[in-house]
This record gives C-alpha cells, structure tokens and sequence, in this order.
C-alpha cells in the first residue's frame, strides 16, 4: 500500500507541476505555444533565419498536427510569420515577429519571477537536488521511450513498457 500511496503523491505533484511555467492570465497563449515559440526564436538565434515545421515537431517531439495546430493559433495571433522557402517552394519557413519576441521576453520575466519565488522558497541547496531529481527523472523517461523504439513517453497503448 505504501507504493501505491507513494506513486499517487507523485502523480499529484507531478500533476500541479506545470502551473508552475504556465504564463500569466493576461498573456492570451497556451504554454505549448509559448515552448514553441521559445523553440522557434532559439533555432534562429543560433544559427538559422528561420526554421520548419517538420524541424519544430522533431525537437518538440509532437505530431505534425500539433505542430501545425499552434503554428496556425501563433500566426493568427500574429506571434509567427511563415513564407515558402526561397530555395525550395515547397517548404516552409517559420520565424518569429516582433510580437512575438516581446510576448517571449514577457513570458521569460515571468518564468524568472517564478523561480525567484521558488529559490526563495525552498533554498539554493534544495533547488540544486530538486534540478537534479528532475533531469534524472527526465533521463529515466528518454530511456524508457528508447527502450519502446518511440521518441516519446509515454509509450502508445500496447507497446512493451506499458502498465497501466
């Protein structure tokens, strides 16, 4: 019974966990959105003008539906621009606009208030094993969906791994 107990404590934190990074009531985008957005202005700080579709889906680990679900919500909101590739008009290029720079820059002084909060909270020491805890518990996961031939967790109904 403790195992159980235990397992259930940690769904439940786990559960609450993402209100943690989700951004505030009066910036009008879904934390997925601002990921990909944040995904979006990294590949292009570093490197590219723009990036694609299928590049965000690859490091984002989601479906091309999903990925073109919030490209289409981040352009309507005028957070993203996309154009045919110059090179090859049958790709697409997706950047961000200056819009969505300032929602991002938004959305990071809010991520640094919350983990202000957090350091003040529970210390440096604990923010340092908490870090820890959560790339291990990150690594675990990368292994076990490697482990089912997928790049995700968690693994799709019927694939060896899955208990539940």
């Amino acid at each position: 019974m403790e195992s159980n107990d235990l397992s259930y404590r940690l769904i439940q934190a786990l559960a609450h966990t993402p209100r943690l990074l989700r951004p505030p009531q009066d910036m009008d985008i879904r934390r997925a959105e601002i990921v990909m957005l944040g995904c979006i202005w990294h590949i292009t700080q570093f490197g590219e003008q723009a990036t694609t579709p299928s590049q965000l889906g690859k490091v984002l680990q989601i479906s091309r539906p999903a990925v073109t679900a919030q490209l289409n919500r981040l352009e309507k909101m005028g957070y993203i621009q996309r154009a045919a590739d110059p090179r090859d008009k049958r790709r697409v290029q997706v950047q961000c606009t200056e819009k969505g720079r300032k929602i991002l820059h938004d959305g990071y002084a809010h991520i640094q208030q919350v983990s202000r909060i957090l350091m003040e909270a529970l210390g440096k020491e604990k923010v340092e094993e908490l870090i820890d805890l959560l790339q291990q518990a990150s690594r675990a996961l990368d292994r076990q969906a490697e482990m089912n031939g997928c790049a995700c967790w968690p693994p799709s109904q019927g694939q060896k791994g899955d208990s539940i």
